[in-house]
């Protein structure tokens, strides 16, 4: 994508019960961690919902978010907020 992103998602979060990360780069790159295994993305942010979309897939999955200070909210695909924690 190549497009610097401003976006306070900006940083890695971690899964507030462990185990699962997001990193959200500047240039809309980024990566999600499982099993000590990242998966590569690239993503486009609207600063209220989040469009990722990996190698393997021809549609980008969208994800409503808020950030709340050190806090990434996501709506799960059954409206449940998933919280991570921004890693320092």
């Amino acid at each position: 994508m190549g497009i610097i992103n401003d976006s306070s998602i900006i940083g890695e979060w971690e899964y507030e019960g462990g185990g699962f990360v997001y990193c959200f780069r500047a240039d809309g790159t980024g990566y999600y961690r499982f099993g000590g295994v990242n998966a590569e993305f690239t993503y486009t942010d609207d600063k209220s919902a989040v469009a990722i979309l990996y190698p393997a897939n021809t549609i980008a999955s969208s994800y409503k978010y808020r950030i709340d200070g050190n806090k990434l909210i996501i709506k799960d695909s059954l409206g449940k907020d998933v919280i991570y924690i921004k890693n320092n």
